[in-house]
């Protein structure tokens, strides 16, 4: 029999059994699917001019101006911020692939809407090159923020009140390049997790309550109400742990309030710039080095096409992966020439967050013109591809 791909007569039964394992997974992980780096959504306009029509045009092109600029800040570090140009009006037209529309409200002279605006990531790219602007496009996977409020000498994670967790709360829609997930303080996280094994790093339940939630890693987020330094304002000393596969140096801040009657306020900001600080860490690990280029044959062990279908899609979201080329395809293995930026730490750290990982391929005999060429084997880490 070839060894060349061929449809089973079961193929249509797996087929059904793998699309009810999607729909079941869907529904466990369906406010933590990937996000599309070149999207950006929830652009509210709110525009009045002399008629409808014309209040229409200018909020989509307010938007779209908005929509790229959010869009930047969430690829480049803030340090280099200060860096971008002026973003005009040609520009961002240039730059949309499309847009769509929602909760759309009219009146005489009136228009309000939410946008979603989707830009052209090769434009984008050429953009930020050719200001020499650093950048980076890779995804986390999604981190589970566990916010300990210490106030009072009394730590507090799920009861109510807990400001720092409401504040945490609020920035779960935010779409930059590190997912948080925010737990809800019900019974099973009561359950999974109490202050003290926060407290103290327990990395058994932590690593529990973020897979029931779908992320990957935790962070607890510690905050000690005080005073600032040097003044009698009210401020929040930030400590930040990362528990989980992704190795990361704590993080500390301490933001003070404007005033004495800002306390949330406070918490917001503290809040806000935490999560700033752990996505531009983040950015920082993974900017995109074009300088640095190389190919790299690789070998992914299949089972079946649909396993083929899936890493081909997943490579689609590795910013690491400029390009592939398949050279074979059989029922067992694809053979795949990968075009690559950065080094192997940021190839290897992008892998792992579409769940993909490169291995030492076993020694090969040499072929009959000479020693074969060195092959990596690039296998799905999740459990529904464990080894044939």
């Amino acid at each position: 029999m070839s060894d060349r791909l061929r449809l089973s007569p079961l193929a249509p039964a797996l087929a059904f059994l793998a699309s009810l394992a999607l729909a079941a997974t869907a529904v466990r992980a369906q406010s933590i699917s990937p996000i599309d780096v070149f999207t950006v959504r929830n652009v509210a306009v709110d525009v009045t001019a002399r008629t409808a029509a014309a209040a229409r045009e200018r909020a989509l092109k307010d938007g779209q101006t908005r929509a790229l600029l959010r869009l930047l800040e969430r690829l480049v570090s803030r340090s280099a911020l200060d860096r971008l140009p002026t973003i005009d009006q040609a520009t961002a037209n240039f730059l949309v692939r499309d847009f769509e529309v929602a909760n759309e409200k009219t009146s005489s002279v009136r228009y309000l809407a939410t946008l979603t605006y989707r830009f052209k990531r090769s434009e984008v790219r050429a953009l930020l090159r050719r200001e020499d602007i650093p950048f980076a496009e890779t995804v986390s996977k999604p981190v589970l923020i566990v916010p300990v409020l210490r106030r009072d000498q009394r730590a507090t994670l799920w009861q109510d009140p807990n400001p720092w967790r409401d504040a945490w709360a609020d920035l779960q829609e935010r779409e930059g390049l590190v997912p948080m997930i925010v737990p809800l303080g019900d019974l099973n996280d009561m359950a999974d997790l109490t202050v003290g094994q926060a407290m103290g790093g327990d990395s058994a339940r932590l690593s529990a309550i973020a897979d029931r939630h779908g992320a990957a890693d935790s962070m607890v987020a510690v905050a000690d109400y005080g005073v600032g330094l040097g003044t009698n304002l009210p401020a929040l000393h930030v400590t930040i742990i990362r528990i989980g596969v992704t190795a990361q140096a704590p993080l500390l801040l301490t933001v003070t309030a404007e005033t004495a009657e800002d306390a949330s306020g406070l918490f917001r900001d503290a809040a806000l710039a935490a999560a700033e600080s752990i996505e531009d860490g983040w950015r920082e690990a993974n900017l995109l080095r074009f300088e640095e280029r190389r190919r790299l044959l690789v070998s992914v062990p299949l089972r079946s096409l649909a396993d083929w279908v899936s890493v081909r899609r997943r490579l689609g979201r590795v910013a690491v992966v400029a390009g592939w080329s398949l050279n074979s395809l059989t029922r067992r293995a694809a053979e795949v020439e990968l075009s690559l930026i950065g080094d192997e730490s940021q190839l290897d750290q992008a892998l792992a967050q579409a769940d993909l990982v490169l291995e030492d391929a076993p020694p090969a005999p040499p072929g009959l013109f000479g020693p074969a060429r060195r092959q990596r084997v690039l296998r799905r880490t999740d459990t529904a591809n464990s080894p044939p």
